[in-house]
């Protein structure tokens, strides 16, 4: 029986006592997430939580793959914030994007967890108007998913 992400959270911060604790997501049975601005894991049933990425900028927004072995997640180690994945285990981070914008964050994953969807504003007129992109996690190209439209809502047709 899992325990409950409330408990395993509340057991990873008996062991780190100080900090701050942002985006959380949960797959399988992994909880990763953002602490002293770096990605973090710690199992469901609780236990010490391990560093992920220890980088120069600070990583935001991370999202598990479905099957729990992938993050995605938006990183401003190069400058601009851009789109990187890595293993959930840990490992080196790959950057999919150099759109060069001010702004990004992570909607998701499809459900068979081959595309990431993410919200990016390169080459806006208006530093707040974001555009929905899909990445394909094989091709590894971004596809503008609606053009130049204000974003208020994204989610798969159908959902």
């Amino acid at each position: 029986m899992q325990a409950e992400p409330a408990t395993a959270i509340a057991k990873s911060l008996k062991v780190m006592s100080q900090g701050y604790y942002r985006y959380p997501t949960i797959a399988g049975n992994l909880l990763v997430f953002v602490c002293e601005d770096d990605l973090w894991s710690v199992a469901l049933e609780g236990g010490p939580a391990r560093r992920l990425t220890t980088g120069f900028g600070s990583a935001t927004f991370p999202r598990l793959s479905p099957d729990a072995r992938s993050i995605a997640f938006i990183s401003n180690d190069d400058g601009n914030p851009e789109l990187y994945v890595m293993p959930a285990e840990g490992g080196v981070p790959t950057r999919l994007t150099f759109l060069g914008a001010t702004m990004a964050s992570i909607s998701g994953w499809s459900h068979d967890g081959s595309e990431i969807y993410f919200s990016a504003n390169p080459s806006a007129w208006y530093e707040r108007e974001m555009r929905a992109f899909s990445i394909s996690n094989r091709d590894r190209a971004a596809q503008d998913r609606m053009g130049r439209r204000f974003i208020r809502t994204f989610a798969p047709a159908g959902g």
